[in-house]
């Protein structure tokens, strides 16, 4: 533990020229980035909301506005690598994605995304994750959702029959270690805890994050989807550290899934 006096602050000045050193990059919609100040390396975010309300979705379309730049490693429990790119071709050619459940052959347009490494399994532990981040080192690492991340047969919590909520705060610590060992923006899918009976409205809060406040205490920036009526998305931002709250609304087109800023 260490004492800091300030009557000399020369190293809070140092601090400042660093943080400001630091690249920043978009998301690609202008207001969350005004509110969440653009995503930060080494920083933890996270997408939270019930099964339906666009999460995956977002996820892709993150993959598609960052991955021409940056170095992108998406990690999916919940899609092969298949669809992802059944729905990145969409995005990029304005493709119906149900034509690629028809019957007529496909004449497909060229697509490639050098950028992009996908690992598809129905569980990732965190040794994989360590390993697949040290081999691929990427810019910004997806993960489709936390849930669904495995501890191993060797991993210490797991082997000494701990709860559920300690074993997610123990993933969770696993996790910003591993960001900022390899100084890596990780956006983190989770699905939310069921609503209480009586509840008002359908809006997520904090506290609906499922099985352990840990997510919300390591994140960046919090935010927590559910659906609007006409194809719209509503995105309560309920944490931004060192920017602001608030809320937002996102448009969805029905045939490709690409996700736009809107103001209604």
């Amino acid at each position: 533990m260490k004492i800091t006096n300030c009557a000399d602050l020369s190293w809070f000045k140092t601090y400042l020229e660093i943080e400001n050193k630091k690249e920043k990059i978009g998301t690609g919609y202008i207001d969350i980035d005004s509110l969440i100040h653009e995503l930060r390396p080494g920083s933890l975010y996270i997408v939270g909301g019930r099964p339906g309300t666009g999460k995956t979705t977002f996820l892709i379309n993150l993959i598609f506005n960052l991955v021409k730049d940056k170095k992108i490693l998406f990690l999916s429990t919940e899609l092969s690598k298949e669809e992802v790119m059944e729905r990145l071709y969409a995005l990029t050619h304005d493709f119906p994605l149900r034509c690629f459940r028809g019957t007529e052959t496909i004449s497909l347009k060229p697509i490639s995304f050098p950028n992009l490494n996908i690992v598809d399994a129905t569980t990732i532990g965190l040794t994989d994750i360590d390993k697949i981040i040290s081999v691929v080192v990427p810019n910004v690492v997806l993960f489709d959702y936390f849930q669904n991340i495995g501890l191993g047969d060797n991993n210490p919590i797991f082997n000494r029959g701990y709860g559920s909520a300690t074993i997610y705060a123990g993933i969770v610590k696993n996790l910003v270690d591993l960001m900022r060992k390899y100084n890596v923006i990780l956006i983190l899918a989770s699905q939310l805890k069921r609503f209480e009976t009586g509840r008002e409205n359908e809006k997520p809060r904090l506290d609906d994050l499922k099985e352990t406040g840990k997510l919300e205490e390591a994140a960046r920036a919090v935010l927590l989807f559910w659906r609007g009526e006409n194809n719209l998305i509503r995105v309560n931002i309920a944490k931004s550290r060192g920017g602001r709250i608030g809320e937002i609304t996102l448009k969805v087109n029905a045939e490709t899934d690409k996700i736009e800023s809107c103001i209604v």
